[in-house]
């Protein structure tokens, strides 16, 4: 519960205030991280921040294809005559029957 003290509004850890009438913004005291964390469609009237430390998005493709190439490429044993392989957006379970891989069944993330 809030409570005002000394011409200060207080509220415990990690509870927020709500703005507008269907509650579409808020500030919430995150106390795990010490961080103030604002909820909102749209700000106005704060400063800009400096991004250039970041990454940029063509940066972050060529990761993320350099590391998806990585992925693709791997298939690991376990189990008695098993096999898993990432492939795309799915993992392959196969197992060996006759001298063949025979895939069993299949994840898709996409499904």
């Amino acid at each position: 519960m809030s409570e005002f003290k000394q011409g200060s509004l207080r509220l415990r850890d990690n509870k927020s205030i709500y703005f507008g009438t269907d509650l579409d913004a808020s500030i919430t005291f995150n106390s795990a991280t010490d961080t103030l964390v604002f909820d909102a469609t749209t700000f106005s009237g704060l400063p800009t921040t400096d991004l250039s430390g970041y990454y940029t998005s063509t940066q972050v493709d060529t990761i993320s294809g350099a590391l998806n190439d990585k992925i693709i490429s791997e298939t690991k044993s376990f189990g008695n005559n098993w096999q898993i392989t990432v492939s795309g957006t799915s993992l392959i379970f196969q197992t060996l029957v006759a001298g063949d891989w025979v895939t069993k069944f299949e994840i898709d993330s996409d499904q």
